[in-house]
């Protein structure tokens, strides 16, 4: 497993340990994609003072030697920038939008090897595939499929009239069996890719501040807010879940506020939310819990047993991820941990 801070590209054993660390030459990681050979990071290089270029790096994957450079941005008067903080990987790719409209599409397993495609007007949101079809990139005009080598992009429709239609950059789309899942402002809708039909709508009031991917599995759309499930709190925020059919909110469960730090991840048909806490002695907790998909029943909190020892950095949005039985997770102070039998 390959996990990221803004700096470095870190290969975690399936004991905990650290095989290799790639420092990137001093750049700064927007996103990572994992191929069979190579880890490919778009990074960002300082050019002059508050001035950058992004660059594409290919990472042997068994020895962290960096392979190749490829500049996205090769002209010094080229002053477009990659407009999401992550791009996406799909299809064999990293997808990595760009402010002028272009989607440059990265190989993961040739070196150098990189090709762009206009879109009709900027990406929202950084794209996300649809299985059997190619790439549906959000932009300011409408929803677009890319052809998965990045050949071709068609228009497929404009986008729902949204009540918040500000064109900030968005909460990443979700797609589940042909639906498309938008989360914009305080509105979501559920979009039917096929007929490009609105199956339902919905919207929540406050909604807070939604951070990392939203969960779309079974029909059920899972998503962190920063707002806890009734009244404020600092120590706790909100998981929500609704029903892509009607719209309607099927449950709603308070999490501790720091689990807005890593992703979620769903296994086995349970979200598996990354939380910390303290303990009654006042030392510093790391856990996970299991929330049921359809019920949001909390099945159980598991306290991780610490692996590794603090790398001295905060690792950016890791979910939980399985490393030969186990599940591993990573906090925001650097350690690496496990859960043996969750």
């Amino acid at each position: 497993m390959v996990i990221i801070d803004e700096q470095s590209a870190v290969a975690i054993d399936a004991d905990g340990g650290v095989r290799w660390e790639s420092a990137l030459l001093g750049g700064t990681i927007a996103s990572i994609g994992i191929g069979d050979e190579y880890v490919v990071a778009v990074v960002y290089k300082e050019r002059a003072t508050w001035t950058y270029w992004a660059v594409a790096v290919w990472i042997d994957r068994q020895t962290g030697r960096v392979v190749q450079e490829l500049p996205l941005t090769p002209n010094v008067a080229d002053r477009r920038r990659i407009i999401f903080h992550g791009g996406y990987a799909w299809g064999g790719a990293m997808w990595v939008p760009m402010d002028d409209g272009n989607l440059v599409r990265i190989s993961l397993d040739v070196p150098g090897q990189k090709h762009e495609i206009m879109l009709p007007s900027a990406s929202l949101t950084p794209p996300v595939g649809w299985p059997g079809h190619g790439l549906v990139a959000v932009t300011e005009v409408g929803l677009v499929l890319v052809e998965n080598d990045g050949t071709e992009a068609r228009f497929l429709a404009k986008r729902p009239e949204i009540r918040y239609s500000d064109n900030f950059i968005r909460t990443p789309p979700a797609i589940w069996n042909d639906q498309l899942a938008l989360i914009e402002g305080e509105e979501i809708v559920f979009v039917s890719l096929l007929d490009m039909r609105v199956i339902s709508r919905t919207t929540i009031e406050p909604i807070g501040f939604l951070i990392n991917a939203p969960i779309f599995s079974d029909g059920f759309l899972v998503f962190k807010s920063s707002l806890p499930v009734e009244g404020y709190s600092l120590n706790h925020s909100g998981l929500i879940c609704i029903d892509s059919q009607t719209g309607e909110i099927v449950w709603r469960q308070r999490i501790r506020n720091i689990a807005l730090e890593n992703n979620m991840a769903l296994i086995g048909g349970r979200v598996v939310v990354p939380e910390e806490f303290v303990m009654k002695n006042g030392e510093r907790a790391t856990a996970v819990t299991f929330f049921d998909l359809a019920t949001g029943d909390r099945f159980a909190t598991y306290v991780a047993e610490e692996l590794s020892p603090r790398l001295g950095r905060s690792f950016i949005c890791v979910p939980p991820f399985v490393l030969g039985s186990n599940l591993h997770l990573c906090d925001r102070y650097g350690n690496v941990y496990r859960l043996s039998d969750p």
